[in-house]
């Protein structure tokens, strides 16, 4: 009896480790605003594993949230993990060879199937006139398995782009 509890606590806990991490973005530049909005969705729990992990946060995510000085530290990580580089090729770039834009966050929704959707937008100093880079690297440096993608939008088109490990930065023409 001890052995069919023990295998059917061991094969529970298996089902709910998945082996493999996504984050997903949706990206639209609006030329007229001179705005981009992003929204960036990502597995509740991981992210939440992280940040106890990190000492960050101590209870659930959806919870510690709510605290104005948590909110603000998501808003710096999103930050870190998901930004744009308006000057890609450093006709204009800062001293690190990156024109970052860092994006507000706005608010945020847990879903019921486990992801938390952070509503984030920019208002940008120029407008974008040909390629800037995207960096999409959220949980890469714990997730060896990690893969992000983005959709970008721009009067009507879209374009898809995977971020991975070894290519953690993409490269955008508005054209």
């Amino acid at each position: 009896m001890r052995l069919i509890l023990f295998l059917f606590l061991l094969t529970c806990s298996k089902a709910t480790a998945h082996d493999t991490y996504f984050a997903f973005a949706e990206m639209e530049y609006n030329e007229i605003s001179g705005k981009m909005e992003a929204t960036v969705s990502v597995t509740a729990h991981d992210l939440e594993k992280y940040y106890q992990k990190e000492g960050k946060i101590k209870g659930e995510l959806s919870k510690e949230l709510l605290d104005s000085s948590v909110f603000r530290f998501i808003e710096s990580e999103l930050n870190k993990h998901f930004y744009l580089d308006l000057d890609p090729f450093g006709e204009n770039s800062t001293m690190d060879g990156v024109e970052m834009v860092n994006f507000r966050l706005e608010g945020f929704e847990f879903e019921l199937n486990g992801l938390v959707r952070f509503y984030l937008s920019c208002d940008l100093s120029r407008p974008i006139e040909s390629t800037f880079g995207i960096t999409f690297n959220l949980l890469m440096d714990t997730n060896a398995e990690q893969q992000n993608k983005l959709t970008f939008i721009h009067r009507e088109k879209k374009a898809t782009f995977v971020f991975l490990q070894t290519n953690q930065k993409q490269f955008i023409d508005i054209h």
